[in-house]
């Protein structure tokens, strides 16, 4: 059994900020641009204040932006790849689009799926149940996000944000060399049937 609990809302609506002159979108976060600043010279805004999704590691992620900032680097926020964790057993993680999603967007898509018994070091650990499904741009081979459900999907999570934020393809994927027997190899294979050259399961 498995309980998620989502959703909050940010207690802004009598907070004054408004009185301030600070602007808040339609839900009650606070408005920036894309150097975190709000509508008043100097004032700055990071994390759940923001919206977006609320996750210490993009707060986290936005502070150090923002001081970086602050020393006069003018870099603009463009994350455009933010993974989320569910700490259940298997965890599940994901980032990036799903593929309704990119469809949305108007984009035509390849999706792999490939369980975690396909890989090695997942027998060895006796937890052979879970999956990794991989989405991709059928014209481009992109890769635009995943969702893993398998022990360390906590862990294999961060290589497909880097892929995700590079904007690296399925084939670029497949030139790294990842070890054996190792639970990494689930995110390879899942890269590699994109492409329909997995070695460990049923191309289609």
């Amino acid at each position: 059994r498995s309980l998620v609990a989502v959703g909050r809302r940010p207690l802004s609506g009598d907070s004054g900020l408004e009185r301030l002159g600070l602007e808040l979108d339609e839900r009650g976060f606070i408005r920036t641009d894309n150097h975190l600043q709000t509508g008043i010279e100097g004032i700055y805004a990071i994390g759940d204040v923001r919206g977006g999704p609320l996750l210490a590691h993009k707060a986290m992620y936005e502070g150090i932006l923002l001081a970086e900032i602050l020393a006069g680097a003018r870099k603009p926020v463009r994350a455009r790849a933010v993974p989320m964790v569910v700490y259940t057993d298997p965890e599940f993680a994901s980032v990036g689009l799903t593929p309704a999603e990119a469809e949305r967007q108007g984009l035509k898509v390849r999706v792999s799926r490939v369980p975690a018994s396909a890989v090695g070091r997942s027998l060895t650990l006796g937890r052979a149940e879970g999956m990794c499904k991989m989405v991709a741009d059928e014209k481009t081979g992109r890769i635009l996000g995943a969702s893993i459900l398998a022990p360390q999907a906590d862990v294999l999570i961060a290589e497909v944000t880097v892929a995700v934020e590079l904007g690296l393809t399925a084939a670029e994927l497949g030139r790294v060399i990842h070890p054996h027997p190792t639970m990494s190899e689930l995110v390879f294979e899942a890269g590699e049937a994109l492409l329909s050259r997995a070695v460990h399961i049923l191309n289609r």
